[in-house]
């Protein structure tokens, strides 16, 4: 999604945050390195957000703050488009840092056709 998001005329700003860079560099792309994913406090300022709970209630902390975060966001004077993937499929030879989601999607890979018709995921 980061590279449809990049290169999509009409998306102005794209912001990630992660324990590394992206090591896509790209004049729309502001990357937060963070190595602390549990803590966001010295970050807070500059987090906009888009994910789940939008009801701000649930047993999940990080669903109750991304709620609350689409919640404020949807009511600010711009348009804000929330994006809750439920699967990302990585394109054009890119790769996941990690090992197990690497093994992950190419296990997963010929099951994908079947998932797309049985759940209508769109790409």
């Amino acid at each position: 999604m980061l590279r449809e998001s990049l290169l999509d005329p009409n998306v102005e700003l794209v912001q990630t945050v992660g324990r590394t860079a992206t090591e896509a560099p790209h004049r729309k792309l502001r990357e937060i390195v963070h190595s602390d994913l549990w803590h966001y406090e010295t970050i807070e300022a500059s987090l906009s957000g888009a994910g789940a709970a939008s009801s701000e209630r649930g047993p999940i902390m990080w669903a109750r703050i991304k709620g609350k975060t689409e919640n404020a966001l949807l009511k600010m004077p711009f348009s804000a488009y929330i994006f809750r993937p439920g699967m990302i499929q990585a394109l054009d030879g890119i790769q996941s840092k990690t090992k197990s989601s690497r093994v992950f999607y190419k296990i997963g890979k010929p099951l994908l056709p079947l998932l797309r018709r049985t759940f209508l995921i769109t790409c």
